[in-house]
């Protein structure tokens, strides 16, 4: 029992007009929370369009210290070797984690090395680790390339009250592969993203 839909319907019952003596119904149209097809019994209102649902983005999970799927990238920092502290390290690895989107537990700084041509300044070598293939290519994604991945470090190192880098390589994935059993882990084979590594870009 009901009108049928006839097009965009009504967005409040109580506007339709209906024969007397026949049961009230009329239909809601496409800007109610209610479906064209429903039949709302009359005096009643369709209601708002409800506001649309909105799904978290994922949050990348921790890699084990051992994982095979990582990222590496060296990136200048006008520090001397003395000066560059724990505490300024952690403030860096932040800065990472926050330019790639990981979490800060999947940054590990490989070496610090003193520029010999440029004082006061160190080559900060870095593993950004991955749960597996797909998360490590997203890292690379997210770091980018060129300008962007210039203005993207750079950007985070600011947030982190640390001093923007003086270089930065470009991003190279690496897979770890392991052989059969009882053979010793090393890398197999590497792909480069963005460029070779070692070759800065800017």
């Amino acid at each position: 029992m009901g009108i049928p839909c006839a097009g965009s319907g009504t967005s409040d019952c109580k506007s339709r007009d209906f024969d007397v003596g026949k049961p009230g119904y009329c239909s809601c149209g496409p800007s109610s929370s209610k479906s064209c097809t429903d039949l709302i019994p009359r005096g009643e209102n369709c209601g708002p369009v409800p506001p649309p649902q909105t799904t978290p983005a994922p949050v990348a999970a921790v890699a084990p210290a051992d994982s095979k799927f990582f990222v590496t990238m060296t990136v200048t920092m006008p520090y001397k070797k003395s000066d560059f502290n724990e505490a300024l390290q952690d403030k860096y690895k932040a800065a990472i984690a926050s330019a790639a989107g990981a979490p800060v537990d999947n940054v590990d700084i490989v070496s610090i090395t003193e520029k010999r041509r440029r004082a006061g300044s160190v080559d900060v070598e870095t593993k950004i680790r991955a749960t597996d293939e797909s998360g490590m290519t997203a890292l690379s994604d997210a770091l980018g390339s060129g300008d962007a991945l210039k203005t993207k470090i750079n950007s985070a190192l600011k947030a982190q009250g640390l001093p923007e880098s003086t270089g930065v390589t470009a991003p190279t994935k690496a897979v770890i592969d392991v052989s059969s059993a009882g053979a010793t882990q090393g890398p197999l084979w590497a792909l480069a993203v963005l460029a070779a590594f070692g070759a800065a870009v800017f």
